[in-house]
Protein backbone atom coordinates (compact mmCIF):
# COMPACT_ATOMS: atom_id res chain seq x y z
CA UNK A 1 0.00 0.00 0.00
CA UNK A 2 1.56 3.50 -1.05
CA UNK A 3 2.17 6.02 1.05
CA UNK A 4 0.50 9.57 0.78
CA UNK A 5 3.08 12.35 1.30
CA UNK A 6 0.89 14.51 2.22
CA UNK A 7 -1.05 12.83 5.07
CA UNK A 8 2.04 12.38 7.48
CA UNK A 9 2.44 8.96 8.70
CA UNK A 10 1.23 9.31 12.39
CA UNK A 11 -1.08 6.90 14.24
CA UNK A 12 -2.14 9.12 17.54
CA UNK A 13 -5.39 10.22 18.62
CA UNK A 14 -6.44 13.78 18.68
CA UNK A 15 -5.62 14.00 22.53
CA UNK A 16 -1.65 13.46 21.41
CA UNK A 17 -1.87 15.63 18.41
CA UNK A 18 -0.39 19.11 18.75
CA UNK A 19 -1.51 22.40 17.89
CA UNK A 20 1.73 23.00 16.38
CA UNK A 21 2.14 19.31 14.89
CA UNK A 22 -0.76 20.13 13.03
CA UNK A 23 0.62 23.33 11.69
CA UNK A 24 3.91 21.71 10.46
CA UNK A 25 2.01 19.05 8.66
CA UNK A 26 0.29 21.18 6.53
CA UNK A 27 2.83 23.36 6.18
CA UNK A 28 4.51 19.98 5.00
CA UNK A 29 2.20 19.25 2.85
CA UNK A 30 2.03 22.49 0.98
CA UNK A 31 5.87 22.54 0.60
CA UNK A 32 5.42 19.01 -1.21
CA UNK A 33 3.20 20.29 -3.82
CA UNK A 34 5.73 23.12 -4.26
CA UNK A 35 2.96 26.04 -3.44
CA UNK A 36 4.48 29.19 -3.76
CA UNK A 37 2.74 30.72 -0.68
CA UNK A 38 4.26 28.39 1.37
CA UNK A 39 6.78 30.35 3.18
CA UNK A 40 4.13 33.33 3.54
CA UNK A 41 1.49 31.32 5.07
CA UNK A 42 4.95 29.62 7.59
CA UNK A 43 5.28 33.19 8.66
CA UNK A 44 1.83 33.54 9.10
CA UNK A 45 0.54 30.65 10.91
CA UNK A 46 4.20 30.28 13.06
CA UNK A 47 2.62 33.69 14.89
CA UNK A 48 -0.19 31.45 15.53
CA UNK A 49 2.03 28.79 16.99
CA UNK A 50 3.21 31.49 19.17
CA UNK A 51 0.31 33.00 20.10
CA UNK A 52 -2.25 29.39 20.74
CA UNK A 53 0.60 27.71 21.52
CA UNK A 54 1.63 24.94 19.25
CA UNK A 55 2.55 22.49 22.38
CA UNK A 56 -1.79 22.34 23.31
CA UNK A 57 -3.41 19.60 21.83
CA UNK A 58 -5.06 20.45 19.03
CA UNK A 59 -8.34 19.13 19.82
CA UNK A 60 -8.44 21.51 22.41
CA UNK A 61 -7.81 24.76 20.74
CA UNK A 62 -10.89 26.85 21.04
CA UNK A 63 -12.37 29.52 18.72
CA UNK A 64 -12.16 31.91 21.86
CA UNK A 65 -8.03 31.14 21.06
CA UNK A 66 -8.25 31.92 17.80
CA UNK A 67 -10.27 34.86 17.80
CA UNK A 68 -7.90 36.78 20.29
CA UNK A 69 -4.86 35.69 17.93
CA UNK A 70 -7.11 37.19 14.77
CA UNK A 71 -8.12 39.75 16.53
CA UNK A 72 -4.18 41.01 17.41
CA UNK A 73 -3.28 40.96 13.18
CA UNK A 74 -7.01 43.18 13.18
CA UNK A 75 -6.26 45.34 15.59
CA UNK A 76 -2.79 46.28 13.44
CA UNK A 77 -5.42 48.39 11.18
CA UNK A 78 -5.17 45.14 8.42
CA UNK A 79 -8.35 43.42 8.68
CA UNK A 80 -7.37 41.87 4.58
CA UNK A 81 -5.05 39.97 6.81
CA UNK A 82 -6.65 39.04 9.53
CA UNK A 83 -9.41 37.61 7.34
CA UNK A 84 -6.74 35.40 4.88
CA UNK A 85 -4.63 34.19 8.91
CA UNK A 86 -8.39 33.01 9.40
CA UNK A 87 -8.43 30.99 5.92
CA UNK A 88 -4.75 29.67 6.33
CA UNK A 89 -5.79 27.93 9.41
CA UNK A 90 -8.73 26.69 9.03
CA UNK A 91 -7.07 24.66 5.77
CA UNK A 92 -4.56 23.79 8.26
CA UNK A 93 -7.21 22.29 10.67
CA UNK A 94 -9.15 20.66 7.76
CA UNK A 95 -6.04 19.14 6.24
CA UNK A 96 -5.49 17.56 9.47
CA UNK A 97 -9.10 16.00 9.43
CA UNK A 98 -8.48 14.49 6.41
CA UNK A 99 -8.94 10.57 6.11
CA UNK A 100 -6.59 8.16 3.20
CA UNK A 101 -8.20 5.79 2.32
CA UNK A 102 -4.78 3.77 1.04
CA UNK A 103 -3.45 4.87 4.93
CA UNK A 104 -6.56 5.07 7.45
CA UNK A 105 -4.28 4.85 10.37
CA UNK A 106 -2.38 7.96 9.60
CA UNK A 107 -5.51 10.25 10.59
CA UNK A 108 -5.21 13.20 13.46
CA UNK A 109 -8.47 12.25 14.91
CA UNK A 110 -9.72 15.78 14.82
CA UNK A 111 -13.56 16.00 14.47
CA UNK A 112 -14.44 19.88 14.53
CA UNK A 113 -12.16 22.91 12.92
CA UNK A 114 -12.84 25.50 15.49
CA UNK A 115 -11.87 28.01 12.99
CA UNK A 116 -15.25 26.99 10.78
CA UNK A 117 -17.22 29.21 13.87
CA UNK A 118 -15.74 32.11 13.11
CA UNK A 119 -17.31 34.70 10.60
CA UNK A 120 -14.79 35.47 7.98
CA UNK A 121 -15.12 39.32 6.56
CA UNK A 122 -14.29 38.68 3.27
CA UNK A 123 -11.86 41.48 2.88
CA UNK A 124 -9.16 39.51 1.66
CA UNK A 125 -11.10 38.42 -1.43
CA UNK A 126 -12.87 42.00 -2.28
CA UNK A 127 -12.59 42.57 -6.02
CA UNK A 128 -10.02 45.11 -7.04
CA UNK A 129 -10.09 47.24 -10.52
CA UNK A 130 -7.20 49.01 -9.72
CA UNK A 131 -4.44 49.58 -12.98
CA UNK A 132 -1.84 51.75 -13.14
CA UNK A 133 -2.42 54.23 -15.76
CA UNK A 134 -0.22 54.93 -18.69
CA UNK A 135 1.51 58.07 -16.48
CA UNK A 136 2.30 55.79 -13.49
CA UNK A 137 3.25 53.07 -15.64
CA UNK A 138 6.09 54.75 -17.20
CA UNK A 139 7.15 56.12 -13.29
CA UNK A 140 6.74 52.68 -12.28
CA UNK A 141 9.16 51.12 -14.87
CA UNK A 142 11.64 53.92 -15.05
CA UNK A 143 12.12 53.26 -11.18
CA UNK A 144 12.39 49.80 -10.80
CA UNK A 145 15.15 49.74 -14.34
CA UNK A 146 17.10 52.50 -12.42
CA UNK A 147 17.26 50.06 -9.30
CA UNK A 148 18.01 47.00 -11.47
CA UNK A 149 20.16 45.37 -8.63
CA UNK A 150 17.39 45.01 -6.50
CA UNK A 151 16.00 41.51 -6.13
CA UNK A 152 12.89 43.15 -5.78
CA UNK A 153 12.81 45.59 -8.74
CA UNK A 154 13.98 42.69 -11.25
CA UNK A 155 11.05 40.35 -10.11
CA UNK A 156 8.76 43.35 -10.25
CA UNK A 157 9.96 44.37 -14.25
CA UNK A 158 9.79 40.65 -14.96
CA UNK A 159 6.60 39.89 -13.52
CA UNK A 160 5.33 43.19 -15.58
CA UNK A 161 6.54 42.00 -18.80
CA UNK A 162 5.29 38.16 -18.77
CA UNK A 163 2.62 38.94 -16.98
CA UNK A 164 2.89 36.07 -14.90
CA UNK A 165 1.91 36.36 -10.84
CA UNK A 166 4.44 38.26 -8.44
CA UNK A 167 5.33 34.84 -6.63
CA UNK A 168 6.23 32.72 -9.79
CA UNK A 169 8.50 35.43 -11.26
CA UNK A 170 9.82 35.86 -7.32
CA UNK A 171 10.42 32.19 -7.79
CA UNK A 172 12.18 31.48 -11.28
CA UNK A 173 15.37 29.48 -10.96
CA UNK A 174 18.10 28.64 -13.50
CA UNK A 175 16.31 25.62 -15.16
CA UNK A 176 13.41 27.66 -15.46
CA UNK A 177 15.15 29.34 -18.30
CA UNK A 178 16.01 28.31 -21.52
CA UNK A 179 18.13 30.20 -23.22
CA UNK A 180 18.49 28.22 -26.86
CA UNK A 181 14.37 28.29 -27.34
CA UNK A 182 13.63 31.89 -25.37
CA UNK A 183 10.83 30.28 -22.89
CA UNK A 184 9.79 30.07 -19.41
CA UNK A 185 8.66 27.12 -17.69
CA UNK A 186 7.05 26.28 -14.18
CA UNK A 187 6.51 22.99 -13.24
CA UNK A 188 2.86 24.12 -11.32
CA UNK A 189 1.32 27.61 -11.13
CA UNK A 190 -0.94 28.48 -8.82
CA UNK A 191 -3.61 26.58 -10.43
CA UNK A 192 -2.07 23.55 -10.28
CA UNK A 193 -0.63 23.01 -13.91
CA UNK A 194 2.77 23.28 -15.79
CA UNK A 195 2.87 26.09 -17.81
CA UNK A 196 5.25 26.91 -20.45
CA UNK A 197 5.70 30.68 -22.79
CA UNK A 198 7.93 31.77 -25.16
CA UNK A 199 9.45 35.37 -24.39
CA UNK A 200 10.42 38.93 -25.66
CA UNK A 201 13.95 40.06 -26.71
CA UNK A 202 14.13 42.39 -23.99
CA UNK A 203 13.16 39.44 -20.75
CA UNK A 204 15.78 37.11 -22.63
CA UNK A 205 18.55 39.55 -22.64
CA UNK A 206 18.09 40.54 -18.82
CA UNK A 207 17.30 36.52 -17.60
CA UNK A 208 20.18 35.48 -19.24
CA UNK A 209 22.60 38.32 -17.80
CA UNK A 210 20.76 37.06 -14.26
CA UNK A 211 21.54 33.71 -14.46
CA UNK A 212 24.99 33.70 -15.72
CA UNK A 213 27.50 31.75 -13.27
CA UNK A 214 24.68 30.43 -11.55
CA UNK A 215 23.69 26.45 -11.64
CA UNK A 216 20.43 25.43 -12.63
CA UNK A 217 18.71 24.93 -8.99
CA UNK A 218 19.85 28.67 -8.45
CA UNK A 219 17.38 31.30 -7.70
CA UNK A 220 17.70 33.84 -10.56
CA UNK A 221 16.26 36.23 -7.89
CA UNK A 222 17.68 35.21 -4.51
CA UNK A 223 17.12 37.11 -1.38
CA UNK A 224 19.59 39.43 0.06
CA UNK A 225 20.02 37.74 2.95
CA UNK A 226 20.06 34.55 2.23
CA UNK A 227 21.01 33.45 -1.49
CA UNK A 228 19.82 29.92 -0.77
CA UNK A 229 16.03 31.70 -0.91
CA UNK A 230 14.04 33.34 -3.59
CA UNK A 231 13.33 36.96 -2.32
CA UNK A 232 10.48 37.29 -0.54
CA UNK A 233 6.75 38.33 -1.03
CA UNK A 234 6.87 40.53 1.62
CA UNK A 235 10.15 42.36 0.68
CA UNK A 236 8.99 42.51 -2.91
CA UNK A 237 5.26 44.12 -1.05
CA UNK A 238 7.81 46.66 1.14
CA UNK A 239 9.48 47.52 -1.89
CA UNK A 240 6.96 48.20 -4.08
CA UNK A 241 5.42 50.50 -1.39
CA UNK A 242 8.27 52.80 -1.06
CA UNK A 243 7.00 54.13 -4.35
CA UNK A 244 4.22 55.28 -2.89
CA UNK A 245 1.40 54.67 -5.40
CA UNK A 246 -2.05 55.42 -4.25
CA UNK A 247 -4.12 52.26 -2.96
CA UNK A 248 -2.19 50.00 -4.98
CA UNK A 249 -0.11 46.61 -4.47
CA UNK A 250 2.30 44.92 -6.77
CA UNK A 251 -0.19 42.07 -8.64
CA UNK A 252 -2.09 45.88 -9.71
CA UNK A 253 0.84 47.47 -11.41
CA UNK A 254 2.22 44.17 -12.64
CA UNK A 255 -0.42 41.24 -13.75
CA UNK A 256 -3.67 43.16 -13.87
CA UNK A 257 -2.28 46.17 -15.67
CA UNK A 258 -0.40 43.33 -17.90
CA UNK A 259 -3.55 41.91 -18.85
CA UNK A 260 -5.79 45.75 -19.33
CA UNK A 261 -2.64 47.29 -21.20
CA UNK A 262 -1.63 44.55 -23.85
CA UNK A 263 -4.60 44.52 -25.96
CA UNK A 264 -3.20 48.43 -26.68
CA UNK A 265 -0.25 46.68 -27.33
CA UNK A 266 -2.33 44.79 -29.85
CA UNK A 267 -2.25 41.40 -28.54
CA UNK A 268 -5.89 39.80 -28.42
CA UNK A 269 -7.73 38.77 -25.08
CA UNK A 270 -7.02 34.71 -26.51
CA UNK A 271 -3.52 35.54 -26.57
CA UNK A 272 -2.83 37.33 -22.98
CA UNK A 273 -5.35 34.43 -21.19
CA UNK A 274 -2.60 31.64 -22.81
CA UNK A 275 0.28 34.09 -21.73
CA UNK A 276 -1.43 34.51 -17.94
CA UNK A 277 -2.22 30.77 -17.52
CA UNK A 278 -6.21 31.63 -16.93
CA UNK A 279 -8.24 29.06 -16.04
CA UNK A 280 -10.43 28.20 -18.79
CA UNK A 281 -13.99 26.64 -18.49
CA UNK A 282 -13.12 24.50 -22.04
CA UNK A 283 -12.37 20.36 -21.67
CA UNK A 284 -10.54 21.12 -25.04
CA UNK A 285 -8.27 23.58 -23.18
CA UNK A 286 -8.01 22.32 -20.21
CA UNK A 287 -7.11 18.94 -20.95
CA UNK A 288 -6.04 19.06 -24.66
CA UNK A 289 -4.29 22.04 -25.87
CA UNK A 290 -0.92 21.83 -25.42
CA UNK A 291 -0.54 24.65 -28.25
CA UNK A 292 2.13 26.60 -25.77
CA UNK A 293 3.96 23.50 -25.69
CA UNK A 294 4.85 23.67 -28.82
CA UNK A 295 7.87 25.25 -31.13
CA UNK A 296 5.16 27.30 -33.13
CA UNK A 297 3.14 28.06 -29.82
CA UNK A 298 6.31 29.92 -28.29
CA UNK A 299 7.35 31.51 -30.83
CA UNK A 300 3.82 33.06 -31.17
CA UNK A 301 3.70 34.20 -27.60
CA UNK A 302 7.09 35.53 -28.14
CA UNK A 303 6.12 37.92 -31.26
CA UNK A 304 3.03 38.91 -29.08
CA UNK A 305 5.60 39.96 -25.85
CA UNK A 306 7.75 41.55 -28.22
CA UNK A 307 5.30 44.15 -29.62
CA UNK A 308 4.33 44.15 -25.89
CA UNK A 309 7.67 45.35 -25.15
CA UNK A 310 7.80 47.70 -27.48
CA UNK A 311 4.70 49.70 -26.29
CA UNK A 312 5.90 49.54 -23.16
CA UNK A 313 9.34 51.61 -24.52
CA UNK A 314 7.01 54.26 -26.37
CA UNK A 315 5.32 55.17 -22.88
CA UNK A 316 8.05 55.54 -21.22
Amino acid sequence: MGHNPFIPSITATSNTITFGLIVDNYLASLNARGAVCGRSMARILGSAKESIGEAVPASQVSPEAVCKWLGVIWGRGSEAMADRARAYLSAAFNHSMQYDYRNPSNHHGIKENPVSLIQSTNASSHVRNRIASKQELSSFISRIESDLEHPAARALLISLLVGCRIEEAANLTVKSFNISEKSLYWDKTKTGVSHKIGIGNKVAGLLRLWSAEKSDDDYIFPSQTNPRRAVSADTILKYFGRMRFVSATPRDFCRRSFASWAQAAGLTREMIDLIQCHQVRSIATRHYDRYKFTEDGIQAISKALNAWENWIECII
